[in-house]
């Protein structure tokens, strides 16, 4: 493929991941997102290039497919013998697991440096977009009581507005901060995954400030704890008496700002030290009989996956979703702190982990565009980690 139409290509993609993740329009009931369209559309047409332009070189891919393919193995024996509860739920399970990983291997064989810059650049003026509209909108809810709406863009359909209600998105007297992502949480859980990569490539100051301040209006206390999580990955690298100032800082302003929302608006200690989980712990009945081996039909997975792949998949199961799940970091490095490894690779390695951490309270893996945006950071990693040995192969 041509760079200029790869480089295209991979703009649409970020545009479409990150700033406008929940475009599209309803069939009956069934959402059709822009994002999952481009993946079902293009990743044909890349995997033609891929047969017809073979890879000499693996790379760092070969050191993360054992890691992948036992869990596909899994599932695709749970399909082929228990079946799926529902047509939705195994399309999702399609999407997530085998189309989103395929379609982003694929397009990292696509990855120069032109092709870099494309990205990085379209990525900050994304998260810039989505930061600004997000405070904006989150005004207007605050003085209208109804958030900005834009048809086909900020929510799928011409008439789906009711959507953002239909998520949880009121917080006491306050809402949540959704900005074109419909939900606060999944908007703050890949904007936190996007953090630290985002602060290494951002040169505005005020425009990382106003990504935090809109994280901190989620209204979320993953959110929050996931934010704490980046800053700590993002100014931990390479730490110097400056970087502890600024960590220190804003760690104290969004400590200072949760503890303010939490005791005026959302029900102070009640709210901060919820032993529930938000209603996750209903969940844990999954784990009161041992289970081996896949027993259920491909189903739903709740905001805790690992419950859920316990539940449906056995102990076997589990194991082999954790290897999937962590395959990114096999891909070189996994450090968010070594200096022995580039920026970049670094703040993706930071991602990643953040995800991994999310996962044990809300990932929202089956809910656009959560685990897309893990797919992202881990094609990154790939298409960097290629290059880099490419430059600098390993000593033989």
């Amino acid at each position: 493929m041509p760079t200029q139409l790869s480089r295209m290509l991979c703009c649409i993609v970020v545009i479409f991941l990150v700033a406008l993740p929940k475009s599209g329009f309803y069939v009956g009931s069934t959402p059709i997102y822009s994002l999952y369209l481009i993946v079902l559309l293009i990743t044909p047409i890349l995997l033609m290039l891929r047969l017809s332009t073979p890879v000499r070189q693996i790379g760092p891919l070969s050191r993360c497919t054992l890691a992948i393919v036992p869990f596909w193995a899994i599932w695709v024996a749970t399909e082929l013998i228990i079946g799926h509860e529902n047509v939705g739920y195994l399309g999702g399970h399609m999407f997530v697991f085998i189309l989103i990983p395929t379609f982003f291997y694929l397009l990292s064989l696509l990855y120069d440096e032109r092709t870099q810059a494309t990205i990085f650049r379209t990525l900050t003026l994304c998260i810039r977009m989505v930061a600004v509209f997000g405070i904006i909108s989150f005004l207007h809810a605050v003085l209208t009581g109804d958030y900005l709406n834009i048809p086909y863009l900020t929510t799928g359909g011409g008439d789906d507005v009711l959507s953002v209600w239909q998520r949880n998105n009121q917080r006491g007297e306050l809402f949540k901060l959704v900005s074109t992502y419909n939900n606060g949480n999944i908007y703050g859980l890949c904007m936190a995954m996007l953090t630290p990569l985002y602060f290494r490539l951002e040169q505005r100051s005020i425009f990382k400030v106003i990504l935090i301040a809109s994280m901190i209006l989620t209204l979320s206390r993953t959110v929050w704890l996931l934010t704490i999580l980046a800053l700590l990955m993002t100014f931990g690298q390479g730490l110097t008496l400056r970087r502890l100032i600024a960590l220190v800082a804003s760690l104290f302003v969004c400590v200072t700002a949760a503890i303010f929302l939490s005791a005026n608006y959302l029900g102070g200690d009640r709210f901060l030290m919820d032993r529930s989980l938000g209603n996750r712990d209903q969940f844990f009945w999954m784990l009161n009989e041992f289970r081996l081996m896949p027993q259920e039909p491909i189903s739903a997975i709740t905001e805790i996956p690992y419950l859920s792949i316990y539940y449906d998949f056995g102990l076997i199961g589990l194991v082999c979703f954790v290897l999937f799940f962590i395959s990114p970091l096999l891909i070189g490095n996994p450090s968010p702190f070594s200096l022995r490894l580039r920026p970049e690779l670094r703040a993706l390695n930071a991602g990643v982990l953040i995800y991994l951490f999310a996962s044990l309270s809300d990932s929202a893996l089956l809910f656009v565009p959560s685990f897309a945006c893990f797919g992202f950071l881990a094609f990154l990693k790939l298409s960097l980690s290629r290059r880099h040995e490419q430059t600098f192969p390993p000593n033989l």
